[in-house]
């Protein structure tokens, strides 16, 4: 008998692992890394955001069910999360808005990449950076910034109440 509870008991925690593991996270952060590319002048921007955050996000309205990574995944997931990227991010180089590209993205289970290049980016004094995706879905959204601008490395940390940054080289 003793040993019957022992197996019962190694299956409740395991349950209780494998559901905690699929259950809301707790913390609301994506992560944003602005590389400048000298060579090619332009600006490599990598978002890394929770998928099940994204999904959220981009569902809000109801209209899709997008199910990131899967082989159900809306076929307009690339425009709309392109369409959200650009609605709640922007980049002033110089006092000026630089039009950004979206390049794709790379859905995983846990953290979806999206890949936006900004072009004709040689040199800049002043990033001005806003940053407010999410934050539509969780007041609690953190946005940290990495920056790396000619071997110069900081970070931004945007959330509500302060979404935007100036950033001087």
């Amino acid at each position: 008998m003793n040993q019957l509870y022992k197996y019962i008991l190694f299956f409740f925690v395991l349950l209780l692992g494998i559901s905690s593991a699929h259950a809301f996270h707790k913390y609301y952060v994506s992560i944003c890394e602005i590389a400048h590319n000298p060579k090619m002048e332009t600006l490599e921007v990598t978002f890394k955001i929770f998928t099940d955050d994204l999904e959220r996000a981009l569902e809000q309205d109801g209209k899709f069910n997008i199910e990131l990574g899967t082989v159900d995944e809306h076929p307009f997931t690339d425009s709309l999360i392109s369409n959200y990227i650009m609605d709640h991010f922007e980049l002033i180089i110089d006092e000026e808005v630089k039009p950004m590209f979206f390049l794709g993205k790379e859905a995983e289970i846990e953290s979806t990449w999206c890949y936006i290049e900004v072009y004709k980016v040689a040199n800049m004094t002043e990033l001005q950076i806003y940053n407010d995706l999410l934050l539509d879905v969780y007041e609690d959204q953190n946005n940290l910034i990495h920056l790396d601008y000619k071997g110069e490395k900081s970070s931004v940390l945007l959330r509500k109440g302060h979404v935007e940054e100036k950033v001087s080289f």
